[in-house]
């Protein structure tokens, strides 16, 4: 099962309920970081029904174990890669070409989804792997190295291809850690899609690194059919984008927003409060920070609380310390919160947990307000895309499911009857 922080309780209540079914079976979690030694105890003893963990990438090593598995006698020890409750394997050298590893969905799974289905296909796409940047909330750099490997571009094409005559593919979702690091690569993957004439959308991930989104790579991406696009900025704070090492210039990030806006590109943000270090002032200059991105023209802004990933930097400090006294259910709990506007977690010694709630809410508030003041034609295009159901926004997207749930509640209630 690969663990990300969103589905982690409905992972661990799969896992329980299958190893209740089927005893035998080995139950194997993925994306948990790379665990160490001294707490792996507690977290076998905690999760009795998890038999191992896969540390890093995970294609070879499921691989392995399976083979080790159909011997009479396996031997797991031999498999680099993974974590039990009695032992840890050697690390697992990253995969050194990526450029032909088969796709995990063309295995029939597409075929299945498609099959009966009147919505447009959307293809999942992988171009690069790694990161080479060591920010300490992401678990990427202890976890997969800062090793960043892209794709050539003719093979990410030949995909896309395959999609498109196979299923009516129209559009594309990246799911790549960081996709653009160096501008060479990503000019060319946009170059080759225009020379296509596909007539097809593509989104990339959030972890655009703003230094290669200049006025040509920008207006490049439009033309070959990006429309959306996220950056991630993560705080408007300069001590604590200091901290939590992400290199970027508050500054040049902007000039970049701007540039996107200009050429008709929905954008959005994504920030993070309530970081261990982080006072009020930090917070207040991130809400500063998204107050200007309203104002800028910025679509869509989503504050997030900061959670402690597995195998981050800022995990294992604050593990060493004691502010994670354990892994446990309360953990991933909490951990979860950074997605719920409504419950807040603070790690933060100076601000609480219903500040932070404060903040999130308020700042998000805030951004939508001034954003409605400066661009009043974005409140009309929200009321247009809640009656026609469409989601360009983050917003439209909440709103709309916020009213069909009320519909579906008012459908499920008894009716009252008048004596």
């Amino acid at each position: 099962m690969s663990n990300f922080v969103w589905n982690t309780q409905l992972n661990h209540k799969l896992a329980k309920e299958i190893k209740k079914r089927y005893p035998k079976c080995k139950v194997i979690f993925g994306g948990l970081g790379n665990p160490n030694k001294n707490r792996l105890d507690n977290f076998f003893e905690e999760y009795d029904y998890i038999d191992m963990i896969v540390n890093g990438e995970g294609e070879l090593t499921f691989e392995n174990i399976l083979i080790e598995s159909l011997k009479d006698k396996p031997n797991y020890t031999n498999v680099e890669g993974i974590s039990t409750k009695d032992f840890i394997t050697n690390d697992r050298q990253r995969i050194k070409d990526i450029d032909y590893m088969p796709s995990p969905y063309l295995d029939g799974l597409f075929d299945k989804l498609v099959q009966g289905s009147n919505e447009t296909f959307e293809a999942p796409i992988e171009s690069v792997r790694g990161c080479p940047y060591q920010c300490t909330f992401c678990s990427s750099p202890l976890m997969w190295t800062t090793k960043w490997q892209a794709r050539d571009v003719d093979c990410v094409i030949e995909e896309m291809q395959l999609y498109i005559n196979k299923y009516e593919a129209q559009n594309f979702d990246f799911y790549d850690l960081t996709t653009i690091v160096k501008k060479d690569w990503i000019v060319n993957f946009c170059q080759k899609i225009i020379k296509k004439n596909w007539n097809i959308t593509w989104q990339m991930p959030a972890g655009t690194r703003s230094e290669a989104l200049d006025d040509e790579t920008l207006g490049l991406m439009v033309l070959s059919g990006q429309k959306h696009i996220s950056y991630a900025p993560e705080s408007g704070s300069k001590i604590t984008l200091q901290k939590i090492k992400k290199k970027i210039k508050i500054e040049r990030m902007k000039e970049s927003i701007r540039s996107a806006i200009s050429k008709g590109m929905s954008v959005k943000l994504n920030l993070m409060l309530g970081f261990p270090h982080e006072t009020h002032k930090e917070m207040f200059q991130t809400l500063n920070f998204v107050k200007d991105a309203a104002m800028m023209g910025v679509t869509d802004v989503y504050i997030a609380s900061f959670s402690p990933y597995p195998g981050s930097e800022l995990f294992e400090q604050m593990y060493e310390n004691g502010q994670i006294p354990e892994i446990n259910d309360e953990y991933f709990l909490n951990l979860t919160s950074y997605s719920d506007l409504i419950r807040s977690y603070s790690y933060s010694k100076h601000v609480g947990h219903r500040m932070l709630t404060f903040y999130r809410l308020g700042g998000m508030s805030m951004f939508y307000i001034i954003n409605f003041i400066f661009h009043p034609k974005r409140l009309f295009r929200v009321f247009s895309n809640i009656i026609n159901k469409r989601e360009e926004s983050k917003l439209d997207k909440g709103l709309i499911e916020m009213i069909d749930r009320v519909k579906r509640s008012k459908k499920k209630r008894p009716p009252s009857y008048i004596p």
